[in-house]
Formats: structure tokens, C-alpha cells, sequence
């Protein structure tokens, strides 16, 4: 008996309802790749299937394309994001 691994990414459609992708040739390091670009976006879960279970990676592999997203960035870069991030912040506070 040979043995089968797959995700299935739930994604939330809204009012039309939820979508399963299942597409068993796409690894752990696809559905990543799908997050991080954007292919896939309101997931409600993911789910590991493989030797006759299944497992929810859903924050484990969001978790996963975030570090991800960020590992192409310098520090440099980081600390620029976050100084936008808090005159942003500011900015908005003041408004409100």
C-alpha cells in the first residue's frame, strides 16, 4: 500500500461560499510559495492529509509563508517597514 500525502486549502469565497483547492502533486513548500504570492488568499484552513489522517497546519504553514515573506527582506529594509509602520500609526491616531 503505497502512501498518499495532500493539502487541501479551503478558501473563503464570501457570499459565493468556500472553495477547495486539492491538487495532489503540490507540496508543503507550493502551497508557501501560493500564499506568500497571493494565489491564495482567505483561507479558512489547510489541511494536511497523509497515512489515513487528517491534520490542520493551517496556522503552521500561514506561519510558515509570513517568515517566508519576510526572509527577502534586509534588516535594513525591516527596520524601514517598521518606522513606516509607526508614523502610520501616528499619523492615524492623530486623525482619529
Amino acid at each position: 500500500m503505497t502512501s498518499h500525502s495532500y493539502y487541501v486549502v479551503m478558501i473563503d469565497l464570501g457570499r459565493r461560499g468556500l472553495e477547495a483547492v486539492v491538487q495532489p502533486e503540490i507540496t508543503r513548500r507550493e502551497v508557501i510559495a501560493r500564499i506568500c504570492s497571493g494565489e491564495y488568499r482567505d483561507i479558512s484552513f489547510i489541511h494536511h492529509i497523509h497515512d489515513g489522517t487528517c491534520e490542520d497546519v493551517t496556522d503552521e504553514i500561514k506561519a510558515a509563508a509570513i517568515e517566508a515573506a519576510f526572509a527577502e527582506f534586509s534588516p535594513v529594509d525591516l527596520q524601514a517597514l517598521a518606522f513606516d509602520h509607526e508614523r502610520d500609526l501616528r499619523k492615524h491616531s492623530e486623525i482619529a
